[in-house]
């Protein structure tokens, strides 16, 4: 299943959001432009479209799988009893995850902004903790907090 097919039925349009974001070319009496004036059906020329398709080279799955090793590894020593940073507790994450004072402003505030649960909140510290290994990083760091909220947040936010 993609990324994409498994969002759709996660996707949800906020109260806040514009009811209409495209002006009706009946409405305004000219081509149909979104809300910054630009027209959505725009060219972007030959250029921009080899920039648009071009090859973008990727981790080769031999260095994923080391780094996923790695990671594990790391849970494993923290947790010898379950090596699974998702069976961690609130108590452990203060003791194998504490958030510096960046990290935690930024989830503190995330958390009030969109109305992140404790629970919620419990479940993106694991997931930064996670990304931390990922990335052989010792601390959980405001970088990894903000890439654990953005698999939380709804879509378009």
């Amino acid at each position: 299943m993609s990324r994409s097919s498994a969002l759709a039925g996660r996707c949800r349009v906020l109260p806040q959001a514009p009811r209409a974001f495209h002006v009706a070319e009946e409405e305004s009496g000219g081509p149909r432009r979104n809300l910054r004036g630009r027209d959505p059906e725009a060219t972007i020329g030959e250029d921009g479209v080899r920039r648009l398709i071009a090859v973008v080279r990727r981790e080769p799955s031999a260095a994923v799988r080391e780094r996923v090793v790695r990671a594990r590894s790391a849970a494993t020593a923290r947790s010898p009893s379950d090596a699974r940073n998702a069976a961690l507790t609130a108590r452990e994450l203060g003791q194998v995850a504490p958030l510096d004072t960046n990290s935690r402003l930024l989830l503190r505030r995330a958390a009030e902004a969109y109305r992140i649960t404790a629970r919620g909140v419990i479940r993106v510290r694991r997931v930064a903790r996670t990304i931390a290994d990922l990335a052989g990083s010792g601390s959980v760091r405001a970088e990894h907090v903000a890439e654990a909220l953005q698999y939380r947040m709804p879509c378009g936010v």
